[in-house]
């Protein structure tokens, strides 16, 4: 259940939708929900020293067992919350889409993904190279099925809330 944000929360969300131009709505949005989501993450991290995580998962996860609130806390603590895909090259045209240099070399992976997803997208049916590794903040809770590059086999990864807006764009 999506809990409508109320004081300052609705303030900040208004403040944003107030902006006329849709394109600098959409970058200040974006720059919000990650900072916002950097501080759900350390506010998760002091609640756990008062609250049982049963309570933490019921009271402020929207219903999460304890062992994935349990997840959610030490990844908060370590301040990095997984490995994420945050870019891809488009095999079709060589475009790249997403911070593609966002991580120095030696940092990140890179995988092959035949995209083929089950929600509409642009890049429906195109063979992508995806970046992925370490991610602060505005990882999504979907996976890609990426095929490490040079390597067997493949790895189950996020992505960001970032690429997946450009993988499934609102119309």
């Amino acid at each position: 259940m999506r809990k409508t944000p109320t004081g300052a929360g609705r303030s900040a969300v208004e403040a944003v939708e107030a902006i006329p131009d849709a394109a600098d709505r959409a970058r200040i949005a974006e720059h919000v929900a990650d900072e916002m989501e950097r501080i759900r993450l350390e506010a998760l991290g002091e609640a756990a020293k008062n609250m049982t995580l049963r309570q933490i998962g019921t009271d402020l996860l929207g219903g999460v067992s304890p062992q994935r609130a349990d997840q959610i806390i030490k990844n908060a603590r370590r301040g990095n919350t997984s490995t994420a895909a945050y870019a891809f090259r488009d095999m079709t045209d060589d475009s790249t889409h997403g911070p593609w240099d966002a991580l120095p070399e030696g940092a990140f992976s890179e995988g092959m993904l035949l995209f083929n997803p089950v929600s509409p997208s642009p890049f429906a049916g195109h063979t992508l190279t995806v970046r992925y590794g370490p991610w602060a903040s505005g990882v999504n809770v979907y996976a890609l099925h990426v095929h490490n590059i040079g390597a067997d086999g493949g790895a189950l990864v996020r992505d960001t809330m970032e690429l997946h807006r450009i993988l499934f764009p609102v119309r």
